[in-house]
């Protein structure tokens, strides 16, 4: 028998293809079962979520090879990945279940802790790996590193979030009707606008839209109904408000807050009102960085990207008008609809998520604060906002809540267009 027959016990090359396959496929399945734990008894696999994980494991890959390539160690890929994923699968079940194992005390710190193991530990890893523990080759070792979080903070700029796992609805639910449910809108819109009163150009009114954006948590569909009865007391304006929702309890109660409509809504308010007065838009759901959710699994809806809101504003030729969005990141929204005759309100900087988004409850966290709370004795906004400011930060101080930081921005002229409507009305002056 020649020596080149006998069976190899040479173990395989560090960093070989199947290990970096056997490493990435581990890291995927941790990446589901932490998911699964973290959103609790969640019941469907989403095809998804696991290609927004496919296109961020391939940026990490693809920035990890274009830095061996630019500092001469393409020989070191291998390795590196294998290092990268095995620590990913250290860091990310941290980052999830952070909030379902640790209590409010210690949670914000074990959260802060894991984010920042998964930013530095690989960054050392690369260094460790490309210069073996000495000072040469420390610049190979910078670019690298440098790729790899460019290629990080690309994925989690530029992908939208997708989990992998989601809930079914309850058992108990009727299925929607998605033929009916469609065939009902253009009704159920005609309905609203029909009601709407006539203007008075005498007269500085609000007119405006409350908008639930997330059918599956009955929250948005609370506030939207909540929030409307408090905003036409606070402005004495009475059927004003039209009411677009998503709902998997009541799906044809209101016309569906999807893109369609909402362009409709918008453009059928701006030739409603006259230039003396104001709109009032509030909107409240699910958001990620410039992106507001209008999710309705069954009805196949369209997330609102910042951009195209902006756009559609301007088709609609929206002029004076305040603008709440109430969502997680929906600072993000800011630069694109700031302007002198808008005042914008959110729930939470760009890089931050707000609070109370569940199904049962009756409020968000900002929805309280500045409706339930504020607007409902000072019907000034502006003051409204200052007052809900200070409302959140000491509950989420208080629940040890990472800080939502709530944004403003006042354009140049909506100061004085508000002025002139609570002055017209003298029982609601503050």
């Amino acid at each position: 028998m020649n020596a080149a027959d006998l069976p190899s016990s040479v173990p395989p090359k560090f960093g070989s293809l199947r290990q970096v396959l056997i490493v990435i496929s581990l890291f995927w399945l941790i990446e589901w079962q932490t998911q699964s734990l973290y959103f609790l008894s969640a019941d469907r696999f989403s095809i998804a979520g696991l290609q927004w994980l496919l296109a961020m494991t391939l940026m990490i890959v693809a920035g990890l090879a274009l830095g061996c390539q630019i500092a001469g160690r393409s020989a070191d890929l291998g390795r590196l990945i294998v290092i990268i994923f095995l620590l990913a699968c250290l860091t990310r079940p941290l980052i999830w279940l952070s909030h379902n194992l640790f209590p409010a005390p210690p949670k914000t710190h074990v959260l802060a802790f894991a984010e920042l193991a998964q930013q530095v530990l690989p960054v050392l890893a690369i260094f460790w790996l490309i210069t073996g523990g000495r000072r040469q080759g420390l610049w190979r070792g910078a670019l690298v590193a440098l790729c790899f979080l460019m290629a990080q903070g690309a994925s989690q700029r530029f992908l939208l979030f997708e989990p992998m796992v989601y809930r079914l609805p309850p058992p108990s639910k009727p299925p929607i009707n998605v033929e009916a449910l469609y065939l009902a809108q253009p009704q159920l819109l005609q309905d609203q606008l029909a009601a709407l009163p006539a203007q008075d150009p005498a007269k500085a009114e609000v007119f405006g839209l409350l908008l639930g954006g997330s059918a599956h948590q009955s929250v948005f569909l609370s506030e939207v109904e909540q929030g409307g009865a408090i905003l036409e007391k606070a402005y004495g304006a009475d059927g004003h408000f039209l009411q677009l929702v998503n709902s998997d309890d009541v799906p044809l109660r209101y016309p569906l807050a999807n893109r369609t409509n909402l362009e409709i809504a918008l453009g059928a308010l701006a030739r409603h009102v006259g230039p003396e007065d104001i709109l009032f838009l509030y909107m409240t759901s699910h958001g990620r960085e410039d992106l507001f959710k209008l999710e309705f699994a069954e009805a196949g809806t369209t997330n609102l990207v910042a951009r195209d809101f902006a756009a559609m504003l301007d088709r609609a030729s929206i002029g004076p008008a305040v603008i709440v969005l109430s969502a997680c990141h929906s600072g993000s929204f800011i630069d694109e609809l700031a302007a002198p005759d808008r005042l914008i309100l959110t729930a939470a900087a760009a890089d931050r998520t707000s609070f109370g988004c569940r199904d049962g409850g009756d409020w968000t966290y900002f929805g309280r604060a500045l409706l339930a709370e504020a607007l409902v004795v000072q019907p000034d906004p502006r003051r409204a906002f200052a007052s809900a400011l200070t409302s959140i930060a000491a509950r989420e101080a208080a629940e040890d809540l990472q800080h939502s930081l709530p944004q403003i921005s006042e354009g140049a002229r909506i100061g004085a267009l508000i002025d002139a409507v609570l002055a017209q009305q003298p029982a609601l002056r503050p």
